[in-house]
């Protein structure tokens, strides 16, 4: 099934189903999806790239990463987090760095 998500948005995760109280505001289950769509209009014959990109990126945001802008390179190092289209298929676009990895492993 191909999701469409409009705009300029590769893919999107957002919270399908929440805690029952007095935990209502966390989430139980996530939906994440990458628009095809937009990615195969716009990463042109990389979208494989682009794809890995924006999975990696939707599943950090299921275990509670956020984004930071395409123009910061933090000092760990870019991860998919990045924002934007980043179809060039280097390693960083499809993992994560160590600073996310430690918030992952503390949460978990």
């Amino acid at each position: 099934m191909n999701y469409g998500l409009g705009g300029v948005k590769f893919g999107g995760t957002d919270c399908d189903i929440y805690w029952d109280p007095p935990y209502e505001e966390r989430c139980d289950r996530f939906r994440a999806v990458v628009d095809k769509n937009r990615i195969d209009g716009a990463a042109y014959l990389r979208a494989e790239n682009q794809y890995a990109k924006t999975a990696c990126h939707e599943i950090g945001h299921t275990v509670g990463l956020a984004h930071y802008s395409e123009m910061v390179v933090p000092p760990e190092g870019a991860d998919c987090m990045r924002d934007g289209l980043w179809a060039d298929g280097e390693l960083w676009t499809r993992t994560y760095n160590y600073h996310h990895i430690a918030h992952v492993d503390a949460w978990f």
